[in-house]
């Protein structure tokens, strides 16, 4: 827990150190193009050729490419597209800061959760079910600023299978966290709760736990 915090509270001081040292505007990556043949290469090695193509300084932590190796074939690309396949698959995401310098971190994690809550109007003989699964987004600026929280939502399951009604039971205290949580759950879709042969609304609570780990989502709905 000590180094996670000590990770975080490192992106966080390069970010700003670096965006008051001067006035000079951002980089944009997307006018920038690179080319790079990669097979099982050190990511250190990757990197230091697209800052020399690119006139770019990359920034992270001690330990954060050791060991990491990237396979690609890149042909003139928008650096920041070129960031997007070379850091995807080691779970890492890149923030551009004023000085033509990009800052690297881990990806996050986001866990959810969905059961039922004290608020059922009756007792279901057969509980909703999620049609399908979606990945709950982490928003980039509060991973790039070292934020994580816990939010916890209640809402309702329509007799279509709609989310309903759904409103912040347990803020984060990130507004930034809380309405990525809210839009999440919204966009949720279910097998209606059936009592008997007929469809019927019950409440649901969702728990949605962002922390800066891995990218991979889990899903874990108890119900």
């Amino acid at each position: 827990m000590q180094k996670k915090k000590g990770v975080n509270a490192f992106i966080f001081f390069i970010i700003l150190t670096v965006m008051a040292r001067s006035a000079i505007g951002m980089i944009d990556v997307r006018k920038m193009y690179v080319s790079i043949h990669a097979d099982r290469a050190p990511l250190r090695e990757v990197l230091l050729e697209l800052s020399n193509q690119s006139n770019t300084h990359f920034i992270f932590f001690d330990g954060l490419v050791e060991g990491k190796t990237v396979t690609c074939q890149i042909k003139n690309l928008p650096l920041n597209q070129a960031l997007e396949i070379i850091l995807g698959p080691v779970n890492l995401s890149s923030r551009v800061v004023p000085e033509k310098s990009v800052v690297l971190f881990p990806n996050a994690k986001v866990t959810y959760e969905v059961t039922p809550t004290s608020l059922l109007p009756i007792t279901e003989a057969k509980p909703p079910t999620l049609r399908f699964q979606i990945q709950p987004e982490y928003p980039r600026l509060a991973q790039a600023n070292g934020i994580e929280g816990k939010v916890g939502i209640s809402f309702l399951v329509t007799q279509e299978g709609e989310v309903d009604s759904a409103m912040i039971e347990q803020s984060s205290g990130h507004k930034i966290l809380d309405d990525a949580a809210l839009l999440f759950a919204k966009r949720l879709r279910f097998n209606p709760a059936k009592q008997g042969k007929m469809s019927v609304s019950v409440w649901r609570s969702l728990e949605l736990y962002y922390r800066l780990q891995q990218r991979n989502v889990t899903f874990n709905p108890s119900r």
